[in-house]
């Protein structure tokens, strides 16, 4: 399951909680809800990190490429071209938070 789906979880037995719970069933969903919270984020930062790298490694490409192209060196070039198409697929195939 993925982390937004926790968060709408852990929001949804806080509410069953607080309308049908006991003191103790409120603390324990707000438990649930605050760890929820923060896995969620901790995920979010993460693929955040991991398209940044993914893109910095693009750029670098692109730019061997370019300069690939500049110099006259068509292998070097379609070998870039090649990982470029790898890294956007990589990007396209990261999973969602």
């Amino acid at each position: 399951m993925r982390s937004t789906q926790h968060v709408a979880q852990a929001q949804k037995q806080l509410e069953d909680a607080k309308t049908f719970g006991n003191a103790n069933d409120i603390r324990r969903a707000e438990e649930a809800m605050h760890a929820a919270v923060g896995a969620n984020r901790v995920a979010v930062g993460k693929r955040t990190a991991r398209l940044a790298d993914l893109d910095a490694q693009r750029k670098r490409l692109v730019e061997q490429a370019r300069q690939a192209d500049v110099d006259g060196d068509s292998r070097a070039k379609a070998t870039c071209e090649k990982a470029i198409k790898i890294i956007d697929g990589k990007i396209r195939n990261l999973p969602p938070v």
